[in-house]
């Protein structure tokens, strides 16, 4: 292959330049390849597309590859710009580095020559700098993060990625360096999806790998053919980074035989984890509900757990763990074994918190049923727990608006089986809500409660949030009512007053607060609602009967999982509704809580093919 190298006159000399000076390469049979993997995929010409572009040869050979194969399915240029119609390139500005604003701007202007539209996206980095053990894992994340983003905005529901054979190489020493198991070892998915913040069934981004089958060398082999020009980031050569040094170690070892025995190995983890993951799903069909109230309820009798091998069953508890928690990182090592332990110790008897959720025995069940709920301890601890709560500033979620390709392209290869459909029928367990044994406590000692740990977002009438990546909470404020026998004024209501609510998750003292009012029978008006020192103080009928309807719906879910409910407060951290369970202090107030969970159970359909 013939180069030339010579220095950008945008770019620093250290940034190098690559070109192509002919194109002497046949590049059809690549082309016939990725065509092929691309109908694997489900993907037609017709579809609109995204392509990550870094600028180096992987995504430039992409774009290329994706421009043509869309030009050959029929799909028109643009008369006047040139543009193939329904392709994006995104680059992605990390600025971490001070010359990267230019070196972004001359990709998006070579990506643009080659027929295809493209945008640049920038980093944000709140927090500062990330820290240069975890510079490139913060990059990543970030980087998905602004395609997803950027992918629903423009509506745009597949994601095309550069990775390639000696990326999943690199990706295998990798993870064994880390002590990874057979599920790690199968590498990077060929298909798989990723979510956005809000999604309804079968929404979210597909993302595929349609160069897996392509070496290092193929890929320069592409760009020969196509005369393309690329840049190499300097930050790929330090070997500040393990990826780097894996790589650079790789590159002494580049006999055919060591590369074929690694891709066979890899092809071995694929179907050893196609297998796991088939009878991991037929086990949670089997054993597994999912509650409205955001948590699950294991029935150990159908699971059988001591006839399952641990890859199934650490696979499996790993699954309901994950989702459970919206968690994104996998269960591993000691953390999985506990939860195996705990599994397999039916009946179970005692508690067990791990990887932010708890696991409890289910009442009444003798220890034969478990309840897997969100830990809302973990988020006291998480560093990161600011990022689990999203303001939706101006949200109207409606579905005509969201697009429903990836769902299409699923069910058009016939892999609507492999998904998982959320249930939202509540298990009925015997857990009783119990009075009998409440505290002689005053109304003043039920609402001096201590909400720290009880991390809470702030929200405006007409604005929504999503709530611990969990609960879709959407706030309103009704003026008027039909009802005129309902006696409007409520010394705790916002709507006279001030307007901004704070969500929170559920704390002890709010139930038994419930448990007081609904045994209230008459009203003494007048009363500042901060002052709770007379016990002849009552509430109005609205709300006693409110919190009669959601203290009977309480009854019916564990106490783990009552606190991760979302509870709306006012500024004096006072009750105006629980709307999961349809408590609410006024007609006025005017919430809603939708179990909607960011990532589906099972991580949603991903391929290793």
């Amino acid at each position: 292959m013939l180069l030339s190298t010579r220095a950008s006159p945008h770019l620093p000399l250290r940034r190098l330049i690559h070109r192509c000076v002919m194109s002497a390469t046949d590049i059809s049979a690549y082309k016939e390849t990725f065509a092929r993997r691309m109908a694997m995929a489900g993907i037609k010409p017709h579809h609109r597309i995204a392509v990550g572009v870094s600028g180096g040869p992987d995504s430039m050979a992409l774009c290329a590859l994706s421009a043509g194969w869309k030009y050959d399915g029929s799909v028109k240029k643009n008369d006047m710009s040139g543009i193939v119609d329904g392709l994006l390139g995104i680059v992605v500005d990390h600025r971490l580095r001070p010359e990267s604003s230019d070196e972004a701007k001359l990709v998006q202007d070579r990506v643009h020559t080659m027929g295809v539209r493209c945008q640049i996206v920038c980093c944000d980095w709140p927090d500062g700098r990330p820290k240069q053990g975890h510079l490139q894992e913060a990059a990543r994340e970030m980087r998905y993060q602004l395609f997803v983003d950027l992918c629903m905005k423009q509506q745009f529901s597949i994601l095309l990625i550069a990775h390639h054979a000696d990326d999943q190489a690199e990706l295998l020493v990798l993870r064994l360096s880390r002590n990874s198991g057979v599920m790690g070892l199968a590498g990077m998915a060929f298909v798989s999806q990723l979510f956005p913040h809000l999604i309804s069934p079968n929404q979210g981004v597909l993302l595929v790998r349609p160069m897996l089958e392509f070496s290092k060398h193929d890929i320069y082999k592409i760009c020969e053919g196509s005369n393309l020009e690329w840049v190499e980031d300097p930050t790929n050569k330090s070997m500040l980074f393990a990826r780097n040094r894996i790589r650079s170690s790789l590159t002494s070892l580049s006999s055919c035989s060591f590369w074929s025995e690694v891709q066979s190995l890899i092809s071995a983890c694929r179907q050893t984890r196609a297998y796991v993951d088939k009878v991991c799903r037929e086990l949670i069909s089997q054993s597994l509900t999912i509650s409205e109230f955001g948590y699950a309820t294991i029935d150990l009798e159908k699971l059988n757990p001591t006839e399952i091998d641990d890859l199934c069953l650490s696979q499996y508890m790993t699954t309901v763990v994950q989702f459970i928690a919206q968690r994104h990182r996998p269960v591993r090592g000691r953390s999985s074994r506990l939860l195996m332990d705990y599994t397999r110790g039916m009946p179970c008897k005692s508690s067990l918190t791990v990887a932010g959720c708890n696991l409890s025995p289910v009442p009444g069940s003798k220890g034969r049923k478990i309840v897997v709920s969100f830990s809302v301890d973990s988020l006291d601890s998480s560093k990161n727990a600011s990022t689990l709560y999203n303001c939706l500033s101006d949200f109207h979620f409606e579905e005509s608006r969201l697009h429903t390709e990836t769902g299409d392209i699923i069910s058009e290869l016939n892999l609507r089986s492999n998904l998982l459909e959320l249930s939202l029928l509540q298990q009925e367990e015997q857990n009783r809500f119990s009075s009998s044994k409440e505290a002689k406590t005053s109304k003043n000692e039920l609402h001096e409660r201590t909400s720290e740990g009880a991390l809470s977002v702030h929200l405006e009438p007409g604005h929504a949030c999503y709530f611990m990546n969990r609960f879709l909470v959407t706030y309103g404020v009704n003026y008027s009512t039909s009802n005129k026998n309902v006696d409007h004024h409520c010394q705790f209501c916002q709507a006279s007053g001030e307007r901004k609510v704070a969500i929170r998750h559920m704390v002890d003292a709010d139930w038994l607060f419930l448990a007081r009012v609904s045994r209230s029978h008459y009203i003494e008006k007048g009363v500042d609602p901060g002052t709770f020192n007379k016990s002849e103080v009552e509430f109005n009928d609205y709300m006693v009967l409110s919190a009669a309807k959601a203290l009977e719906a309480l009854r019916f879910i564990p106490a783990s999982a009552r606190r991760a409910l979302p509870v709306v407060v006012n500024n004096q951290d006072l009750i105006l509704s629980v709307p999961s369970v349809g408590f609410r202090c006024c007609p006025c107030i005017n919430v809603k809580a939708d179990f909607r969970p960011r990532v589906p159970l099972g991580g949603g359909y991903n391929s290793y093919l």
